[in-house]
C-alpha cells in the first residue's frame, strides 16, 4: 500500500473515532434520562387503570436553576393515567420513590415558555406520599392522577 494511501486511511479512522467519541460523551446525558424515564414507563400499572399521556424531559435548568438541583442535570419522567380505584389503592400501589398527585392537586411547571424547543415540563403540588393516610379516600370512583420520578443524573465527565 503506497504512503499517500495509508495517510487518508488513518485520516478518516480518526475523524471516525472522533466523531464516535464526541457522539458517546455528549449524548450520554440523554442515554441516562431514558433510562431513568423507562424505569416509571416499565413499571407495570395497576389494575383499572389506563396511561392517558406520557413524557419526560432533562436538563440542568430545571425547577429553581441549576443551583436547584445543586449543577446537575435532572430528569423528570410523568404518566398521567385514568384509573377506577381509591386514592388508597393508588398510593398503596406505586413505590416510594414516585410522586403521585391527584387531580387538583398538581400544577405543571414550564421553564422558558417563551423560548420554542428549549422548555421543560414537570409537575408540583400536594405529593400524595405526604399526606396522612387517614386521609385518603377508600371510595372506589373514576379519576385522573399524575405518576411522576424525578432523579439528578450522574455526571460521568466534567
Amino acid at each position: 500500500m503506497n504512503v499517500k494511501k495509508r495517510h487518508w486511511i488513518m485520516i478518516a479512522s480518526s475523524i471516525l473515532g472522533i466523531s464516535l467519541l464526541s457522539y458517546y460523551v455528549f449524548g450520554q446525558e440523554s442515554r441516562y434520562a431514558k433510562k431513568y424515564a423507562n424505569e416509571l414507563f416499565d413499571y407495570p400499572l395497576p389494575a383499572e387503570t389506563v396511561v392517558l399521556e406520557q413524557g419526560y424531559n432533562y436538563g440542568t435548568f430545571f425547577g429553581g436553576g441549576p443551583w436547584g438541583s445543586d449543577g446537575l442535570p435532572t430528569v423528570a419522567a410523568y404518566l398521567k393515567v385514568k384509573t377506577e380505584l381509591s386514592e388508597r389503592d393508588i398510593v398503596e400501589y406505586y413505590d416510594k420513590r414516585f410522586e403521585i398527585y391527584f387531580d387538583g392537586d398538581e400544577h405543571l411547571k414550564v421553564t422558558a415558555p417563551d423560548l420554542p424547543g428549549t422548555s421543560k415540563n414537570w409537575y408540583e403540588g400536594q405529593n400524595a406520599r405526604f399526606i396522612d393516610m387517614n386521609q385518603l379516600s377508600d371510595e372506589v370512583n373514576s379519576m385522573t392522577y399524575i405518576v411522576q420520578l424525578r432523579k439528578n443524573l450522574p455526571i460521568l465527565f466534567l
